[in-house]
């Protein structure tokens, strides 16, 4: 009998022999992860879905943009539709307000160039223009408050509208405004509203308080300085509350909660957020000015440089100014809340693993109902159950591997074998070291995030 172990020369394993040796590379069996058996390739990665014609995955700023575009061109009926109802409503009162308060104004406000009024005239004009000052202030503070009910409707509804489409679901405009939340929508708008006028009210007091006790260089010192730090914090809310209203409709949180929300999902990406919407803001406004500058040019040829005075009752202006604003309210609406909708969506992907969640629903061809933002695992759910079917938080699993260990019975953590996982990478679907986390899990407990994400792509 020979003394020559069966399973090679000297007691060593080859690489590819079966058998039950110690591990290699490329052993089948019950060896170390690999490659799988000799001669077979790991299967090519799976593309990202894209339900809704925007990748289910962290998203790039070129991502957001060109993705706001896409959700309109994809259901553009119910998003220009809902966009060109809300703002002609809101531009018509608008400009009622405007044709009754350049009616209160004397009417020697209005001169043609080169017109030159009289001493008398000009006392006139005065005396009657400080006894409209009170109702003209009050006009304006509520055509500010109509704009901001206004605006906030819209953003509501076209919240809704697009983050369904995300998910691939295209509702019409009665289902949109049905799920839209007015009231907590109205709500998160008036709240954000208070939280800047006391920001800013607090350093015109200190300022007016020291002017009344005589002090007018320290009013003028602590009014400039108080001015800085709240155009400073003013940012800083903007950017930070700016996720609030997706979190209001798409989660269906109130408006404390919504703002809290927006709060945790910003925190850590203040700087990518803020040159997110400013590029968005500046594609807006560029978008805006285009549409409205056939209106604009035509006003400074008739009346020069004095022309928004001159043609100021006008009411073939008037007319012209509103439509122009109709048209450039109704394309650049939808763009803004596109770029709102995507930035919460990325945020939730990158700290939430959100996109790990839904792309192993689409791996398994289950068509997204739209609610997912609302259904899928949050950070306030994390003593319940998962989402269904990905497991628990905690212990791991079955079946989805062991913290630490790797997969019990397929070999041993840290070489990465495909569809096994690898510890504290998270691959989609199967547990990690240190977490047992549905869908891939992360080591510091949020589902199959692999981490905070927010500095990637």
């Amino acid at each position: 009998m020979s003394d020559v172990p069966p399973w090679g020369d000297r007691g060593q394993p080859s690489a590819g022999q079966p058998g039950y040796g110690p591990p290699g590379h490329g052993q089948p069996g019950y060896g170390p992860p690999g490659y799988g058996p000799p001669g077979q390739q790991a299967p090519p990665p799976l593309a990202v879905p894209a339900p809704g014609g925007v990748p289910l995955r962290p998203m790039a700023v070129g991502d957001i943009l060109s993705g706001a575009f896409t959700l309109i061109r994809r259901n553009p009926g119910t998003i220009l539709g809902l966009a060109a109802i809300i703002v002609t409503i809101n531009q018509i009162v608008t400009a009622i307000v405007t044709a009754y308060i350049t009616g209160r104004l004397p009417a020697v406000l209005f001169i043609t160039p080169g017109q030159q009024a009289t001493s008398s005239q000009a006392n006139s004009a005065l005396a009657s223009l400080g006894r409209s000052l009170p109702a003209i202030f009050g006009l304006e503070i509520g055509g500010l408050l109509l704009v901001i009910l206004f605006r906030g409707i819209l953003t509501g509804m076209l919240t809704g509208a697009m983050g369904r489409g995300v998910l691939g679901r295209k509702v019409g405009i009665g289902p949109t405004v049905r799920d839209s939340r007015l009231g907590t929508v109205l709500a998160v708008a008036f709240l954000t509203l208070a939280i800047f006028v006391c920001l800013w009210a607090v350093p015109l007091a200190i300022v007016v308080a020291l002017a009344i006790a005589g002090l007018p260089v320290v009013a003028a010192i602590a009014g400039c300085l108080g001015a800085i730090a709240a155009v400073v914090l003013t940012v800083w809310l903007y950017v930070t509350l700016s996720l609030a209203m997706p979190a209001a409709v798409l989660e269906r949180l109130g408006p404390v909660a919504a703002l809290s929300r927006s709060w945790h999902l910003a925190r850590g990406s203040f700087w990518r957020l803020l040159g997110i919407l400013l590029l968005a803001s500046l594609v807006v406004s560029v978008t805006a000015g285009l549409l409205t500058a056939p209106v604009t040019l035509a006003r400074l040829a008739a009346g020069g440089p004095f022309s928004f005075i001159s043609t100021g009752h006008s009411i073939g202006w008037l007319i012209a100014t509103t439509v122009a604003g109709i048209i450039a309210g109704t394309v650049t609406s939808p763009i803004a809340a596109g770029v709102n909708v995507l930035l919460y969506t990325d945020m939730r992907m990158r700290k939430e693993g959100m996109d790990l969640v839904l792309q192993q629903v689409a791996a398994r061809h289950e068509r997204l109902d739209g609610d997912e933002f609302a259904t899928v695992w949050r950070p306030t759910a994390a003593s319940q159950s998962a989402y269904p079917g990905f497991g628990t938080p905690g212990p791991c699993t079955p079946g989805y591997g062991s913290p630490g260990n790797g997969t019990p019975g397929l070999g041993t953590p840290g070489n990465g074998m495909p569809g096994l996982g690898t510890p504290g990478l998270g691959t989609p679907g199967l547990g990690t070291s240190g977490s047992g986390m549905p869908g891939g899990g992360a080591q510091d407990g949020w589902p199959g995030s692999g981490g905070d994400r927010s500095s990637a792509w």
